[in-house]
């Protein structure tokens, strides 16, 4: 059974995801005008990732954790998901980038202590630096034995919370090794994603005067430094309400990728950001919209229209590499 509002939650991280992609690209080369306003839009709406894994925790216990779910169905139905996508565009990658090693901006060394630590330092060595989150989402699913004990009762809960807490707070940012920084940066957000779902407080945000003391705290997190707490939690408070309220107003919102999330994470750069390198140069305002609306589009589409052929194709290992 699928959660509407959470479908279009879903949906949200998605775009504000493409916004961000296209901040960061349209730094160098964009009319200063629209510059601004992409810099202004991605201060406002950054702790996309944070909602990303804070949905990613909902999930997990909504459709497992809380069906008692044990561990060996992890290891079979969650992890190949992420495994085969993340073993099949390395190993692409890295095969084209050996047979191009001349004609790439970044060379790699054709040996196999290179492609092992593509694996082992991903933050350094991933050859397509967008796809970071599998590493990420791999190593939360692997601790799913720790996440399900820690909701025995409400003392491993207070303990687990502080724990996720304690590493986001202090844990060293430059630990590169299975890139554990990131990991212990975001296991709050998706541990918090599984509280959410276990104490259902989706019911509480539907208060109208709750939601609006949210957006108010939203709006004051932007007058400190965007990476607090503050700003994170009430960002993905602010984006339940807003997903609540339009799953009574506009329920098929997101309808036309929602079966495709996935795969839009998974390739749906390729088509955004090769637009906009395409288009970087262009000087005019309405031309660099216009390439920057067109480059979205392709972004969520374009994986949405590969996903139908290969659905159509029904072969059952270029399903698995891509995420189905």
């Amino acid at each position: 059974m699928k959660i509407n509002w959470l479908s279009i939650l879903r949906g949200w991280v998605v775009i504000l995801v493409i916004i961000y992609h296209t901040t960061i690209n349209t730094n160098k080369y964009s009319p200063d005008v629209l510059n601004n306003i992409f810099r202004q839009i991605n201060y406002i709406f950054n702790f996309r990732m944070e909602l990303f894994f804070f949905i990613s925790g909902f999930l997990l216990y909504y459709t497992k954790i809380q069906k008692d779910s044990s561990f060996k169905v992890i290891l079979k139905e969650r992890i190949p998901r992420i495994v085969y996508p993340y073993l099949f565009f390395t190993l692409v990658l890295f095969s084209l980038k050996v047979i191009f090693n001349d004609y790439v901006g970044v060379p790699v060394e054709p040996t196999l202590s290179y492609l092992l630590n593509i694996f082992l330092y991903p933050k350094i060595y991933f050859l397509w630096r967008w796809l970071w989150f599998l590493n990420t989402i791999l190593i939360f699913f692997l601790l799913y034995p720790f996440l399900k004990y820690s909701l025995k009762n409400k003392y491993t809960i207070l303990c687990a919370s502080c724990v996720c807490l304690g590493l986001h707070l202090f844990f060293p940012k430059e630990v590169n090794f299975l890139d554990l920084s990131r990991v212990a940066s975001f296991i709050l957000f998706f541990y918090f994603g599984i509280l959410f779902a276990k104490f259902q407080l989706q019911d509480y945000l539907k208060n109208k005067a709750l939601g609006m003391g949210l957006l108010v705290f939203f709006i004051m997190s932007l007058f400190f430094d965007y990476k607090n707490l503050l700003h994170s939690f009430s960002g993905i408070g602010v984006s339940v309400c807003f997903a609540l309220y339009c799953s009574e107003k506009i329920p098929n919102l997101f309808s036309s990728f929602r079966n495709y999330y996935y795969q839009i994470y998974l390739i749906g750069t390729l088509f955004h950001l090769e637009i906009l390198q395409k288009y970087a140069k262009i000087e005019s305002f309405q031309a660099y919209l216009i390439a920057c609306f067109f480059s979205a589009l392709a972004g969520i589409y374009m994986p949405v229209l590969i996903s139908k052929i290969i659905q159509r194709l029904n072969w059952k290992p270029l399903l698995k590499v891509v995420g189905f």
